[in-house]
């Protein structure tokens, strides 16, 4: 059976795409690696988890809020920072 079917297309896809990336952000230089390969890998992985959430929950549209929340709570601060 194909796995795309059973789990869907975007997270098979997505999941394709971290088997990729992890690897490749090992070969970042060693002053990269850690700051930016570090955040890159986590929201790598923080999308991954929500489409997991999304393609085995039965309730449909609850799991896109608490991202939408978490990316405007971070803007807020940042801008709000950088007006002090």
């Amino acid at each position: 059976m194909d796995r795309a079917r059973s789990t869907g297309a975007a997270l098979e896809a997505h999941y394709r795409f971290v088997v990729w990336l992890v690897p490749t952000l090992e070969r970042f230089p060693r002053s990269q690696k850690f700051l930016l390969g570090d955040r890159i890998q986590h929201t790598a992985l923080d999308v991954l988890e929500r489409l997991i959430e999304a393609t085995y929950t039965r309730r449909r549209g609850g799991w896109r809020c608490p991202m939408r929340l978490d990316t405007k709570t971070t803007l807020r601060r940042r801008c709000a920072a950088a007006m002090r």
